[in-house]
């Protein structure tokens, strides 16, 4: 009876929710773990196709941030706004994932065909013109496509899989159901990192030469054969979403009860237009915080990353090699974050509350953030070669210490920083988290 005793409370500290609850909620964590494998099978190979690309670099990066994924993203947040106000949320799903899966068939198509799709002349027009640390939009300019299919890997994790997914999660969940199902969720979709990345390098081999109509090396065959894997997924997560949302399935439902004050609100019309909607939510302190935490951690990340991608394109020369190292780096980070989403984060927002555990991902960035600046002025000293060489590193230790960095703050984002951030939504109306 003791030892019963001990396995059922060490379930409940492990899986906080009942066998008929895992049994409803077996499609939504699948839903999860697919979204985040295409995500992840994506992130390696954009940035290998982008930044190893002819006359290209990790220079190209913040100017993609900027002048391409930034307008992409008004404009599918106005498609997103103007499709909810005219159809219902699975009708929504439905357009915006098609809309992905049918750039990514494109791309298989004219992925061959991409040198002569270069907008070569005009780019050799603006070089001399423009200043050199233009470069970077140059690049994009001649290398548009490649720079599009950047942009919609990007946007796979920020549409798909941040506001459709954990959209519906936080439409239908309560806040004491996400203490529970939340660090759950977020391990489906951590773990699918480990397997996307052995995935990504299984079909990445040297001697691949298939009799395809589409690709001439190995390299272009991988491309393909990856993005038709995607395509293969992405028609399963419809398929799995149109389950959840079947009538037999009663534990996500859109929540209809609510409290005078949100009555209130809800009454506010629901039909706004993307203006309407950033004037709408620039007036609540509420959302304008989570804006600011979200908008933070991204400008820190990225500051970061385009350092980090510059010293991995210094290394790695071509894109096979370094597509390999990213897989091989997702992998990692997904073990990571899953063995914290499974072990730590659940437990730390249910004991410790919801700003102690939103306080780990800042935390983790600055003490990173430091030790990796740091290797960076300071690589040639005395000191810290010696102290690298002591420990068996690798000889960069920029490269070492940016690879540990990365592995540790994208764990903390996709536990901790995701599930708090999700569940901040959680207390508002529906109409309020959908226009935030």
């Amino acid at each position: 009876m003791q030892i019963s005793s001990i396995l059922q409370k060490l379930r409940s500290w492990l899986i906080p929710v009942s066998w008929s609850e895992i049994y409803q909620a077996l499609p939504l964590f699948s839903l999860f773990f697919l979204s985040s494998f295409v995500y992840n099978l994506l992130r390696p190979l954009k940035i290998s196709l982008m930044v190893t690309a002819p006359n290209a670099g990790a220079d190209v990066i913040p100017f993609l941030k900027l002048w391409a994924i930034l307008p992409a993203s008004f404009f599918f947040a106005y498609l997103y706004t103007t499709l909810s106000n005219r159809f219902n949320r699975t009708q929504v799903f439905y357009a915006l994932i098609s809309i992905f899966l049918g750039f990514f068939l494109l791309f298989i198509i004219l992925y061959p065909l991409r040198t002569h799709l270069e907008f070569n002349s005009l780019a050799n027009f603006l070089e001399p013109i423009l200043p050199k640390g233009m470069h970077g939009l140059i690049t994009i300019i001649r290398h548009w496509f490649l720079a599009l299919f950047y942009v919609m890997a990007e946007l796979w994790g920020n549409i798909i899989l941040t506001v459709l997914c954990w959209g519906f999660v936080n439409e239908c969940i309560s806040i004491n159901k996400a203490k529970k199902f939340y660090a759950l969720i977020a391990v489906s979709a951590d773990s699918a990192g480990i397997f996307s990345g052995q995935f990504g390098n299984l079909i990445q081999i040297k001697k691949l030469n298939l009799n395809m109509p589409y690709g001439n090396t190995a390299w272009e065959q991988t491309i393909i054969i990856s993005l038709l894997y995607v395509l293969f997924i992405g028609i399963i997560i419809i398929f799995i979403y149109n389950k959840i949302n079947s009538p037999h399935n009663k534990l996500f439902k859109p929540k209809v009860s609510c409290s005078s004050k949100q009555k209130q609100s809800s009454e506010i019309k629901t039909k706004m237009s993307l203006l309407e909607c950033l004037k709408y939510t620039s007036h609540s302190p509420y959302m304008l915080s989570l804006a600011m935490i979200v908008v933070s951690y991204y400008m820190a990340y990225n500051l970061f990353d385009v350092i980090w991608t510059d010293q991995l394109q210094h290394n790695f020369k071509s894109a096979a090699s370094l597509n390999t190292y990213l897989n091989k780096l997702t992998s990692f980070t997904g073990i990571l974050a899953a063995s914290v989403a499974f072990f730590v984060s659940g437990n730390v927002i249910r004991n410790l509350g919801w700003r102690s555990a939103a306080l780990i991902t800042p935390i983790v960035m600055l003490v990173t953030t430091i030790g990796f600046f740091s290797c960076i002025l300071f690589k040639q000293s005395w000191l810290v070669s010696h102290i690298f060489s002591a420990i068996g590193a690798i000889p960069n230790v920029v490269i070492f210490y940016g690879t540990m960095q990365y592995c540790l703050c994208r764990a903390s984002k996709y536990t901790v920083f995701d599930s708090t951030k999700e569940m901040a939504f959680i207390p508002l109306p529906i109409n309020q988290q959908r226009q935030g």
